[in-house]
């Protein structure tokens, strides 16, 4: 009998590629944020990349991505200073209920009724809030679904990447993009 011998490789610790080391700092996070931009597409009933009322954008500077849907940014992430920070749309009347202890900045003010207003948060801030903000989060998104229902396609869409696009609806496209980097379209 022949005596077989096998080595045993670990394999090696996935590391992110730029620009998503860059944004999120861990793929524990980078999977959370683009679980998030899923669930807000199924929320909207956004099924494929291919629906033109989204709009899936890097920053200039690849530090940060955008989900837009139509004109207006329902879900931001920012990297840098080895912390990550979330911007979400909230109804302005609904901030103050928010344990003001809970570092936040408000970005911009919609022109719309209700009023509803972008904020940042930090990761930790958005852990220190937990489900108060989430549920926060759904109710402005129905607000946002009813003022946007009849619109067709995002004036944001020229900027969409489809990369980005792809990897919000496949794992192995996201895995390829973590992993690998962007390729350039």
């Amino acid at each position: 009998m022949v005596e077989q011998k096998f080595t045993i490789v670990k394999e090696k610790e996935k590391v992110l590629a730029e620009p998503f080391l860059g944004i999120f700092q861990s793929l524990e996070i980078a999977e959370w944020a683009f679980d998030c931009m899923k669930d807000l597409s199924d929320k909207l009933g956004v099924i494929t990349e291919t629906d033109e009322r989204i709009a899936l954008i890097y920053r200039k500077d690849k530090k940060g991505i955008h989900f837009n849907f139509s004109n207006w940014l329902l879900l931001g992430f920012y990297g840098g200073k080895n912390k990550l920070v979330v911007r979400i749309p909230i109804l302005k009347e609904k901030l103050a209920s928010l344990n003001t202890k809970v570092d936040y900045k408000v970005e911009y003010e919609f022109k719309t009724e209700p009023k509803i207003v972008s904020v940042s948060f930090s990761l930790s801030s958005l852990e220190q809030i937990g489900n108060e903000i989430l549920d926060l989060y759904d109710l402005t998104i129905d607000q946002i679904g009813q003022i946007f229902k009849s619109r067709k396609k995002s004036p944001m869409r020229h900027k969409h990447n489809t990369q980005l696009g792809k990897a919000l609806f496949d794992q192995t496209d996201r895995d390829s993009l973590f992993f690998e980097g962007l390729h350039t379209e």
